[in-house]
């Protein structure tokens, strides 16, 4: 044997030489904004060792793999993890658009077209909606309709908490959890919120998320509008007469019972003057001053009249009031009749 003979022999893991084959990578949607680590799905990925029979008998194990998107030989590190996998990194700035990926190794090349797609950025747009009045106490929701309208998915979508500005306010209940949105995909985002002051009153809220490459992501403000209101019932009244039977010159009470049945106190509720209807006849002695009621209570106005002429009295009774700065009244009840007797 001479000096320099050799033998060169291609010792592939498993069995002979196969050449590689690609099946698929994995993201094979990418963002052209920033780096995105991919991985090559195939077989055969073999590394190949050089043994050499002269003085030195010396053995050189090749494992270097070049990984091409179109022709363009991919910057960075590419490592084979094993026989199916193949680890690369998808540089930023590639043009949006549709790629052949290519893969070169000891034992040969494979490539499968149109394997890698880039597309441009996501973009979320955001629309929120509320209901055009609620009643103070009422739960509402605010909904935020989130869609991706750019060319590559978008991760973990959700609304951040929402801004209150206005007279009014209400009290976060709960929040939506995050999402993933398709390209084209929307989801709707629920805030439940109950009504805690009546006014008006504007929420806004600004979607984020990221894409595949953690590139964060960012609709514009959205923002909706409603008005706190009273609801109907917020003061009620009942009436009593005591007593309902009396003689001309004989006082009597008439009484309006108000009842603030919302959360907030009821401020400045005053009576308005009885307004008497009948063939009786009665002089008022006195009459009720202005009154708080707190929320859930009940308080009562009374009015003293002495009869004057004989026949019957009714009286027709309401009263109003602010409940956080917004007009409240109670409907117009009827007291009586009271009867009025000579003797």
């Amino acid at each position: 044997m001479t000096k320099r003979a050799c033998l060169v022999l291609i010792i592939a893991a498993g069995c002979g030489a196969s050449r590689p084959q690609l099946d698929h990578l994995e993201p094979a949607l990418v963002s052209t904004l920033a780096p995105t680590p991919v991985q090559l799905h195939g077989d055969y990925f073999l590394d190949a060792a050089s043994y050499s029979v002269d003085d030195t008998r010396r053995v050189v194990l090749d494992d270097h793999f070049v990984v091409l998107i179109d022709s363009d030989e991919l910057p960075g590190s590419v490592t084979r993890l094993s026989d199916q996998v193949i680890d690369a990194t998808i540089p930023a700035g590639l043009a949006v658009g549709v790629y052949d990926v290519t893969v070169h190794g000891p034992t040969g090349s494979a490539t499968k077209l149109a394997a890698l797609r880039v597309g441009g950025p996501a973009v979320l747009t955001a629309v929120a909606a509320l209901p055009p009045t609620v009643q103070l106490g009422q739960t509402f929701d605010l909904v935020v309709t989130v869609r991706n309208d750019g060319e590559a998915p978008a991760l973990a979508v959700v609304p951040d908490p929402p801004t209150a500005s206005g007279t009014g306010s209400a009290a976060l209940l709960s929040g939506p959890a995050a999402a993933d949105l398709a390209v084209g995909a929307s989801q709707d985002f629920h805030f439940s919120y109950s009504a805690d002051v009546a006014g008006a009153l504007t929420l806004t809220t600004r979607a984020t998320g990221h894409d595949a490459s953690l590139v964060p992501l960012s609709a514009a403000p959205a923002s909706a509008s409603t008005q706190i209101g009273l609801p109907p019932s917020a003061l009620t009244g009942t009436t009593s007469v005591s007593p309902a039977t009396v003689v001309v010159g004989q006082t009597f009470a008439v009484n309006l019972n108000v009842t603030n049945n919302t959360s907030p106190a009821a401020s400045q509720v005053m009576p308005a003057t009885p307004v008497l209807s009948g063939t009786g006849a009665a002089v008022l002695l006195t009459s009720p001053s202005s009154a708080t009621i707190p929320g859930g209570n009940t308080a009562t106005f009374t009015w003293t009249y002495r009869a004057s002429a004989v026949g019957t009295l009714s009286f027709a009774l309401a009263a109003t009031g602010s409940i956080q700065g917004s007009a409240a009244s109670t409907p117009t009840v009827n007291a009586g009749p009271v009867t009025i007797n000579r003797c």
